[in-house]
């Protein structure tokens, strides 16, 4: 018997360049749904700003579950990259693991950072190439509170330049619960 994948996704949360996926085989009713930059984005200060085109509305007690690939740029040799989330207030549980290279060279050249809070998160050092690509890959669950509103990437340079998030990064999230 063949499995057809099955389109779903909650119509309040799939709007603008969002992307409902199928649901998962085992069902469970969970859907995917895909965000895309379509413009480079910039940041000159060590302040986070949101990833504009990365961000979602997360429902009042509900569980997301969040990953991100993330094209970044640094125009400095020593200047490196930090990422983090930011939402709605008084969430009961934020949780991201980061790992951002470097370099192109030895899964040694990667830094791996965990937050548990809304922004907050190491930076990496530095980067082998001013103004070439580099990926960095997010993994997070978030269990929102009361609250409902707006879950965002974050990033920002981690010392003195600008660090760019590229056209083509990729949000992709779904509610567990």
């Amino acid at each position: 018997m063949a499995v057809q994948p099955e389109l779903i996704a909650h119509a309040a949360l799939v709007g603008g360049s969002q992307t409902a996926l199928h649901s998962h085989a085992g069902g469970g009713g969970e859907s995917e749904i895909v965000a895309v930059t379509t413009g480079d984005l910039s940041n000159a200060t060590t302040a986070f700003a949101n990833a504009t085109g990365l961000t979602f509305e997360m429902l009042a007690n509900k569980t997301y579950i969040i990953e991100a690939w993330l094209i970044f740029q640094s125009n400095t040799a020593g200047t490196g990259i930090k990422f983090a989330l930011n939402g709605p207030a008084s969430p009961a549980a934020v949780l991201m693991l980061a790992h951002i290279p470097i370099a192109l060279t030895l899964y040694a050249s990667c830094v791996t950072l965990a937050s548990r809070a809304y922004d907050t998160g190491t930076p990496s050092v530095s980067v082998d190439t001013i103004n070439a690509n580099l990926m960095c890959k997010i993994d997070g669950i978030v269990r929102n509170g009361n609250t409902q509103g707006t879950l965002a990437i974050r990033f920002a340079a981690e010392t003195t330049g600008t660090v760019k998030v590229m056209a083509g990064s990729v949000l992709r999230y779904r509610q567990a619960d």
